[in-house]
């Protein structure tokens, strides 16, 4: 199955806003995911007709003594000896 059409600035807005796009039905020329159809979904998100998957959260960043052995064991594994 292809992927639907979708304008720019509605894939900007669909992606800001952590909208699968991909499942939207567009009302545009051939079934174009258009503007609307995101602000119309948001509506029903505010709404609460419609639940966004949860968006997922990025790692912390590792401490910096843990980052130190992480790099030293990729380096010891690819025979790398800085002295």
């Amino acid at each position: 199955m292809a992927e639907p059409k979708i304008t720019p600035l509605a894939r900007r807005l669909a992606e800001e806003n952590g909208i699968d796009w991909r499942r939207l039905q567009g009302t545009g020329p051939e079934g174009t995911i258009v503007e609307r159809d995101i602000l119309a979904f948001l509506a029903k998100v505010m709404a609460g007709e419609v639940d966004l998957p949860p968006m997922p959260e990025e790692a912390p960043p590792l401490p910096p003594e843990e980052e130190l052995k992480r790099v030293q064991a990729v380096l010891d594994r690819e025979g790398v000896d800085l002295e």
